[in-house]
């Protein structure tokens, strides 16, 4: 896409498929270098307005979308207008009125995912949870045979731990879309998260034989076989998520993490970990993998910083299992000592868990 836009710097929506592209791969700053870069009579038309608001949106920059959206707003009251005030209203916590542009976008676009699902947020977010339930089983009564709002309920149903219900609907789902994979993917996660990894792993088989360059599912796949054991099968289906999308920040923290088991490919793990770093240094998960690494190497100073940055983030056992060892390492055996006894009590299986190959 870069390169389309090279030869023709003045195509707008090749400018703008690009963009999406960066703002998809969380890499707004590259998203909005390239819109600036459009012509002024590009930069006056609707579909650059909208992404330019998502760009900012997807930059943290709420401030200058609000003022965007509001200009906008004034000349249409388009379904992506709507949905992007209704995000912005959500994260000032104007809920109710976040509600109301999202009703309007589904008015317009009554299977649009991204506003039916922050129109159930916007409930759970003031604790109105019998609200949202009896919003979307009015959905479903308008809409029965909608895939959108069948797995909004699907996920529902998941989330109030429904879990007998949900297999229902997702069957009856898959039977009715047997060409879509969303309902294989939310079933093989369920599989996933109730230990049943035989039945996920045949639900992901069959998914792929319908999509093979499903990042989720290798994903998942991924993490299937990281929890049966099988860490090389592991590696091979976070390769195959990295070989579709390149800078995807939990397939190269999960590569990472998987490889630093075995000594010979901690080096390739460095790198890795290090890319997902540049993408999200604030991730906890992230600086653990990097600084579990940096032990895995001997470089204790740099396994310590890095891990008391995740531990300042998240007080994960795992985290303070890692920092635990590296204290220990680097001669502070009392503190050490305190964060491993904190790490088992809390989860015994870390000290075989972790044990490199």
């Amino acid at each position: 896409m870069i390169d389309t836009l090279r030869m023709a710097p003045d195509s707008l929506p090749a400018r703008l498929e690009l963009a999406d592209a960066w703002l998809r791969a969380n890499r707004p700053k590259e998203a909005l270098q390239t819109l600036n870069e459009a012509t002024e009579a590009q930069k006056r038309t609707s579909a650059f307005v909208i992404a330019y608001n998502w760009a900012l949106i997807g930059s943290g920059d709420g401030g200058a979308a609000r003022k965007g959206v509001d200009r906008a707003l004034v000349a249409s009251k388009s379904p992506n207008l709507m949905l992007q005030d209704g995000l912005l209203k959500f994260a000032a916590r104007d809920f109710a009125g976040a509600r109301t542009s999202l009703e309007q976008v589904l008015r317009d676009k009554p299977e649009d995912a991204r506003a039916l699902n922050l129109l159930v947020d916007s409930y759970m977010a003031q604790n109105q949870a019998p609200a949202a339930t009896e919003r979307i089983r009015q959905l479903v009564q308008q809409q029965p045979n909608s895939l959108p709002v069948r797995m909004l309920w699907i996920r529902w149903l998941i989330r109030d731990n429904q879990k007998v219900e949900a297999r229902k609907a997702l069957a009856a789902a898959t039977a009715a879309n047997p060409t879509s994979t969303e309902p294989l993917l939310v079933s093989a996660g369920l599989y996933f998260n109730e230990g049943q990894l035989a039945s996920a792993r045949t639900t992901l088989k069959s998914l792929f034989r319908l999509d093979d360059k499903n990042i989720d599912a290798y994903m998942l796949a991924g993490q299937v076989e990281e929890a049966s054991g099988n860490l090389d099968d592991a590696v091979v289906q976070y390769k195959k998520a990295l070989a579709l999308d390149g800078g995807n920040v939990f397939a190269l923290n999960n590569l990472a993490y998987v490889l630093s088991r075995d000594a010979p490919h901690v080096e390739e793990a460095l790198g890795l970990a290090r890319r997902a770093k540049e993408q999200v240094p604030e991730s906890p998960e992230v600086l653990d993998t990097l600084g579990w690494l940096y032990y895995r190497k001997g470089l204790y100073d740099l396994a310590a910083k890095e891990l008391e940055l995740a531990l300042a983030k998240a007080e994960w056992p795992v985290i303070q299992y890692h920092l635990g060892l590296t204290y220990n390492r680097l001669g502070n055996t009392a503190k050490g000592g305190r964060l491993l006894a904190a790490a088992l009590a809390k989860n015994p299986k870390l000290a075989d868990s972790e044990t490199p190959r």
